[in-house]
Protein backbone atom coordinates (compact mmCIF):
# COMPACT_ATOMS: atom_id res chain seq x y z
CA UNK A 1 0.00 0.00 0.00
CA UNK A 2 1.30 3.07 -0.95
CA UNK A 3 1.94 5.72 1.48
CA UNK A 4 0.32 9.18 1.41
CA UNK A 5 2.45 11.78 -0.30
CA UNK A 6 0.51 15.08 2.08
CA UNK A 7 2.13 12.47 4.67
CA UNK A 8 5.51 12.29 3.58
CA UNK A 9 5.75 16.19 2.63
CA UNK A 10 4.44 16.93 6.31
CA UNK A 11 6.77 14.57 7.86
CA UNK A 12 9.79 15.82 5.53
CA UNK A 13 8.81 19.25 6.75
CA UNK A 14 8.73 18.49 10.29
CA UNK A 15 12.28 17.23 9.99
CA UNK A 16 13.45 19.82 8.40
CA UNK A 17 12.46 22.41 10.97
CA UNK A 18 13.15 19.84 13.78
CA UNK A 19 17.06 19.96 12.28
CA UNK A 20 16.56 23.56 11.76
CA UNK A 21 15.26 24.16 15.31
CA UNK A 22 17.81 21.94 17.55
CA UNK A 23 20.59 21.39 14.38
CA UNK A 24 21.56 24.18 12.65
CA UNK A 25 21.83 26.51 15.79
CA UNK A 26 24.56 23.63 17.14
CA UNK A 27 25.86 23.50 13.67
CA UNK A 28 26.57 27.48 13.34
CA UNK A 29 27.98 27.42 16.84
CA UNK A 30 30.64 24.79 15.93
CA UNK A 31 31.48 26.57 12.55
CA UNK A 32 32.17 30.01 14.34
CA UNK A 33 34.10 28.11 16.71
CA UNK A 34 35.96 26.98 14.58
CA UNK A 35 36.59 29.91 12.25
CA UNK A 36 37.97 31.68 15.75
CA UNK A 37 40.17 28.55 16.31
CA UNK A 38 41.81 28.93 13.31
CA UNK A 39 42.14 32.64 13.60
CA UNK A 40 43.54 33.96 10.43
CA UNK A 41 45.94 31.69 9.27
CA UNK A 42 43.76 28.46 7.78
CA UNK A 43 46.80 25.88 7.54
CA UNK A 44 46.81 25.63 11.28
CA UNK A 45 43.82 23.65 10.77
CA UNK A 46 44.53 21.39 8.42
CA UNK A 47 46.08 18.96 11.37
CA UNK A 48 42.26 19.04 12.81
CA UNK A 49 39.86 16.93 11.97
CA UNK A 50 36.80 19.29 12.92
CA UNK A 51 37.94 21.47 9.99
CA UNK A 52 36.45 18.76 7.74
CA UNK A 53 33.49 17.69 10.17
CA UNK A 54 31.97 20.97 9.46
CA UNK A 55 32.53 20.77 5.71
CA UNK A 56 30.88 17.52 5.93
CA UNK A 57 27.91 18.73 7.85
CA UNK A 58 27.21 22.10 5.79
CA UNK A 59 28.03 19.64 2.02
CA UNK A 60 24.96 17.52 3.45
CA UNK A 61 22.89 20.29 4.59
CA UNK A 62 23.54 22.17 1.03
CA UNK A 63 22.66 19.48 -1.03
CA UNK A 64 19.20 19.44 0.92
CA UNK A 65 18.47 22.36 0.59
CA UNK A 66 19.66 22.65 -3.43
CA UNK A 67 17.06 20.02 -3.38
CA UNK A 68 14.29 21.34 -1.77
CA UNK A 69 14.59 24.61 -4.00
CA UNK A 70 15.08 23.09 -7.19
CA UNK A 71 11.80 21.24 -6.10
CA UNK A 72 10.27 23.82 -5.21
CA UNK A 73 10.75 26.15 -8.33
CA UNK A 74 10.11 23.58 -10.60
CA UNK A 75 6.78 22.31 -9.28
CA UNK A 76 6.05 26.48 -9.27
CA UNK A 77 7.15 26.93 -13.17
CA UNK A 78 5.19 23.90 -14.08
CA UNK A 79 2.01 24.93 -12.07
CA UNK A 80 2.44 28.84 -13.85
CA UNK A 81 2.75 27.06 -17.38
CA UNK A 82 -0.32 24.63 -16.54
CA UNK A 83 -2.58 27.93 -14.81
CA UNK A 84 -1.67 30.00 -18.04
CA UNK A 85 -1.73 27.19 -20.86
CA UNK A 86 -5.56 26.41 -18.96
CA UNK A 87 -6.38 30.25 -19.45
CA UNK A 88 -5.77 30.43 -23.34
CA UNK A 89 -7.83 27.40 -23.82
CA UNK A 90 -11.18 27.98 -25.20
CA UNK A 91 -13.42 27.46 -22.21
CA UNK A 92 -17.03 27.86 -23.07
CA UNK A 93 -19.14 26.08 -20.84
CA UNK A 94 -19.21 25.15 -17.23
CA UNK A 95 -21.65 22.87 -15.33
CA UNK A 96 -21.20 22.23 -11.76
CA UNK A 97 -17.45 21.37 -11.70
CA UNK A 98 -17.41 20.13 -15.14
CA UNK A 99 -15.97 22.80 -18.15
CA UNK A 100 -16.20 22.34 -21.63
CA UNK A 101 -13.30 23.20 -24.18
CA UNK A 102 -14.71 24.91 -27.26
CA UNK A 103 -12.83 23.11 -29.56
CA UNK A 104 -13.50 20.53 -32.28
CA UNK A 105 -10.15 19.30 -33.30
CA UNK A 106 -8.96 18.08 -30.44
CA UNK A 107 -9.98 15.08 -27.92
CA UNK A 108 -8.58 15.44 -24.67
CA UNK A 109 -9.98 15.11 -20.96
CA UNK A 110 -7.73 15.65 -17.65
CA UNK A 111 -9.07 17.29 -13.97
CA UNK A 112 -6.90 20.13 -12.05
CA UNK A 113 -7.23 22.15 -8.91
CA UNK A 114 -5.98 20.93 -5.94
CA UNK A 115 -8.70 22.29 -3.02
CA UNK A 116 -11.33 22.20 -5.06
CA UNK A 117 -10.78 20.18 -8.63
CA UNK A 118 -12.49 20.37 -12.24
CA UNK A 119 -12.61 18.45 -15.12
CA UNK A 120 -12.08 19.63 -18.23
CA UNK A 121 -13.76 17.98 -21.85
CA UNK A 122 -13.14 19.14 -25.14
CA UNK A 123 -15.77 19.27 -27.44
CA UNK A 124 -13.83 17.09 -29.43
CA UNK A 125 -14.19 14.22 -27.12
CA UNK A 126 -17.72 14.57 -27.05
CA UNK A 127 -18.18 14.29 -30.62
CA UNK A 128 -15.63 11.66 -31.49
CA UNK A 129 -16.72 9.21 -28.85
CA UNK A 130 -19.46 6.56 -28.16
CA UNK A 131 -21.57 7.15 -25.68
CA UNK A 132 -19.92 4.42 -23.02
CA UNK A 133 -16.84 5.00 -24.43
CA UNK A 134 -17.75 8.89 -22.95
CA UNK A 135 -18.88 7.68 -19.95
CA UNK A 136 -16.36 5.94 -19.03
CA UNK A 137 -13.62 9.08 -19.34
CA UNK A 138 -15.91 10.95 -17.56
CA UNK A 139 -15.70 8.07 -14.36
CA UNK A 140 -12.03 7.95 -14.89
CA UNK A 141 -11.62 11.68 -14.75
CA UNK A 142 -14.14 12.05 -11.27
CA UNK A 143 -11.75 8.92 -9.71
CA UNK A 144 -9.09 11.78 -9.85
CA UNK A 145 -11.69 14.69 -8.91
CA UNK A 146 -13.06 12.97 -5.71
CA UNK A 147 -9.20 11.46 -4.61
CA UNK A 148 -8.26 15.03 -5.59
CA UNK A 149 -5.26 13.55 -7.38
CA UNK A 150 -4.03 16.88 -8.81
CA UNK A 151 -2.77 17.83 -5.53
CA UNK A 152 -1.45 14.06 -5.06
CA UNK A 153 0.64 14.28 -8.21
CA UNK A 154 1.78 17.62 -7.36
CA UNK A 155 2.85 16.52 -3.71
CA UNK A 156 4.76 13.51 -5.27
CA UNK A 157 6.41 15.12 -8.20
CA UNK A 158 7.52 17.67 -5.64
CA UNK A 159 9.42 14.69 -3.68
CA UNK A 160 10.60 13.46 -6.68
CA UNK A 161 12.00 16.59 -8.53
CA UNK A 162 13.71 17.80 -4.47
CA UNK A 163 15.44 14.30 -4.32
CA UNK A 164 16.57 13.79 -7.52
CA UNK A 165 19.91 12.83 -6.41
CA UNK A 166 18.15 9.30 -5.14
CA UNK A 167 16.85 7.06 -8.16
CA UNK A 168 14.78 5.08 -5.91
CA UNK A 169 12.42 7.87 -4.99
CA UNK A 170 12.16 8.92 -8.21
CA UNK A 171 11.36 5.32 -9.27
CA UNK A 172 8.85 4.55 -6.80
CA UNK A 173 6.99 7.62 -7.24
CA UNK A 174 6.69 7.34 -10.99
CA UNK A 175 4.93 3.66 -10.13
CA UNK A 176 2.54 5.42 -7.36
CA UNK A 177 1.67 7.58 -10.60
CA UNK A 178 1.19 4.83 -12.83
CA UNK A 179 -0.84 2.78 -10.02
CA UNK A 180 -2.94 5.69 -9.28
CA UNK A 181 -3.69 5.65 -13.07
CA UNK A 182 -4.34 1.75 -13.14
CA UNK A 183 -7.06 2.74 -9.99
CA UNK A 184 -8.88 5.40 -12.04
CA UNK A 185 -8.94 2.91 -14.86
CA UNK A 186 -10.14 0.27 -12.71
CA UNK A 187 -13.12 2.24 -11.26
CA UNK A 188 -13.78 3.87 -14.45
CA UNK A 189 -14.25 0.22 -16.09
CA UNK A 190 -16.39 -1.35 -13.12
CA UNK A 191 -19.56 0.48 -14.75
CA UNK A 192 -19.33 -2.45 -17.39
CA UNK A 193 -19.07 -5.48 -18.02
CA UNK A 194 -16.33 -4.74 -21.26
CA UNK A 195 -13.82 -3.34 -20.43
CA UNK A 196 -12.68 -2.18 -24.24
CA UNK A 197 -14.95 0.58 -23.82
CA UNK A 198 -12.16 2.60 -21.92
CA UNK A 199 -9.38 0.59 -23.85
CA UNK A 200 -11.15 2.27 -27.11
CA UNK A 201 -11.12 5.84 -25.47
CA UNK A 202 -7.96 5.97 -24.69
CA UNK A 203 -6.71 4.80 -28.00
CA UNK A 204 -8.82 8.10 -29.39
CA UNK A 205 -8.09 10.26 -27.14
CA UNK A 206 -4.35 9.51 -27.21
CA UNK A 207 -4.02 10.22 -31.41
CA UNK A 208 -5.87 13.34 -31.48
CA UNK A 209 -4.57 14.93 -27.83
CA UNK A 210 -2.76 18.30 -27.95
CA UNK A 211 -3.28 19.92 -25.29
CA UNK A 212 0.12 18.83 -22.46
CA UNK A 213 -0.87 20.23 -18.75
CA UNK A 214 0.77 19.21 -15.71
CA UNK A 215 -2.46 17.62 -14.43
CA UNK A 216 -4.18 14.54 -14.03
CA UNK A 217 -4.96 13.45 -17.74
CA UNK A 218 -7.07 10.65 -19.22
CA UNK A 219 -3.83 10.01 -21.21
CA UNK A 220 -1.31 10.92 -18.10
CA UNK A 221 0.94 8.80 -16.06
CA UNK A 222 1.90 6.01 -17.88
CA UNK A 223 1.75 4.30 -21.39
CA UNK A 224 -1.27 4.44 -22.96
CA UNK A 225 -0.12 1.01 -24.88
CA UNK A 226 0.48 -0.86 -21.20
CA UNK A 227 -2.80 0.47 -20.17
CA UNK A 228 -4.95 -0.77 -22.77
CA UNK A 229 -3.48 -3.84 -22.91
CA UNK A 230 -4.05 -4.12 -18.83
CA UNK A 231 -7.58 -3.39 -19.50
CA UNK A 232 -7.82 -5.95 -22.67
CA UNK A 233 -5.95 -8.88 -21.15
CA UNK A 234 -7.45 -8.08 -17.67
CA UNK A 235 -3.97 -9.20 -16.23
CA UNK A 236 -2.64 -6.85 -13.58
CA UNK A 237 0.97 -5.65 -14.84
CA UNK A 238 3.84 -5.93 -12.69
CA UNK A 239 5.80 -2.44 -11.95
CA UNK A 240 9.29 -2.99 -12.15
CA UNK A 241 12.06 -2.76 -9.52
CA UNK A 242 14.90 -0.05 -9.42
CA UNK A 243 18.00 -1.81 -10.88
CA UNK A 244 21.00 -2.76 -8.55
CA UNK A 245 23.13 0.77 -9.52
CA UNK A 246 20.00 3.15 -8.49
CA UNK A 247 19.64 1.00 -5.35
CA UNK A 248 23.45 1.36 -4.63
CA UNK A 249 23.79 5.15 -5.36
CA UNK A 250 20.46 5.40 -3.44
CA UNK A 251 21.94 3.75 -0.15
CA UNK A 252 25.04 5.67 -0.32
CA UNK A 253 23.12 9.22 -0.65
CA UNK A 254 20.82 8.12 1.79
CA UNK A 255 23.61 7.05 4.64
CA UNK A 256 25.63 10.17 3.41
CA UNK A 257 22.40 12.47 4.03
CA UNK A 258 22.11 10.49 7.42
CA UNK A 259 25.08 10.92 8.99
CA UNK A 260 25.58 14.64 7.98
CA UNK A 261 22.17 15.95 9.43
CA UNK A 262 22.83 13.60 12.53
CA UNK A 263 26.35 14.89 13.77
CA UNK A 264 24.88 18.47 14.50
CA UNK A 265 23.24 16.95 17.72
CA UNK A 266 26.41 16.79 19.04
CA UNK A 267 28.20 20.12 17.52
CA UNK A 268 27.79 21.92 20.67
CA UNK A 269 29.87 19.38 23.34
CA UNK A 270 32.33 19.38 20.16
CA UNK A 271 32.46 23.05 20.10
CA UNK A 272 32.91 23.35 23.99
CA UNK A 273 35.71 21.70 23.49
CA UNK A 274 37.57 24.52 21.82
CA UNK A 275 37.55 27.35 24.50
CA UNK A 276 41.14 27.62 24.61
CA UNK A 277 42.57 30.10 22.41
CA UNK A 278 46.03 31.50 22.16
CA UNK A 279 44.76 34.18 24.67
CA UNK A 280 45.14 31.68 27.12
CA UNK A 281 48.56 31.98 26.84
CA UNK A 282 50.43 34.24 24.61
CA UNK A 283 53.69 32.55 24.28
CA UNK A 284 51.87 29.16 23.01
CA UNK A 285 50.68 30.79 19.91
CA UNK A 286 51.62 28.25 18.04
CA UNK A 287 50.22 25.25 20.62
CA UNK A 288 46.95 25.28 19.72
CA UNK A 289 44.52 22.70 20.88
CA UNK A 290 44.53 20.28 23.63
CA UNK A 291 48.71 20.82 24.75
CA UNK A 292 47.90 24.53 25.45
CA UNK A 293 44.60 24.24 27.13
CA UNK A 294 46.12 21.70 29.40
CA UNK A 295 49.45 23.83 30.43
CA UNK A 296 47.30 26.99 30.69
CA UNK A 297 44.84 24.80 32.53
CA UNK A 298 47.07 23.36 34.90
CA UNK A 299 49.30 26.36 35.50
CA UNK A 300 47.17 29.50 34.88
CA UNK A 301 50.05 32.02 37.22
CA UNK A 302 52.85 30.84 35.07
CA UNK A 303 55.41 33.33 33.69
CA UNK A 304 58.01 32.98 30.36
Amino acid sequence: MAIHPLIIVLTLAFGVLAWGAYGLPALLGLTYAIAEFCQSIFVRCLGYIEIFKVLFLWSGAATLIAGLAYGSCKGTAGLLRTNKAIKKLPLKKRIGSLILIDDNLSRTAFTHGFLRPKIYISKGLLNGLERDELKTVFLHELYHKKRFDPLRFFLISFLKDSFFYIPVIRHFINNIRIRKEHEADDAAASSFRDKLNLAGALIKVASHNKFAVNSASITGGSPVSARVRRLAEGKEVRLPLPGMRAIALSIAVTVFLTLSLSLPLSAANTAAKKECSTNHCSAHIDKLGKSCKTHCGTKPMHTH
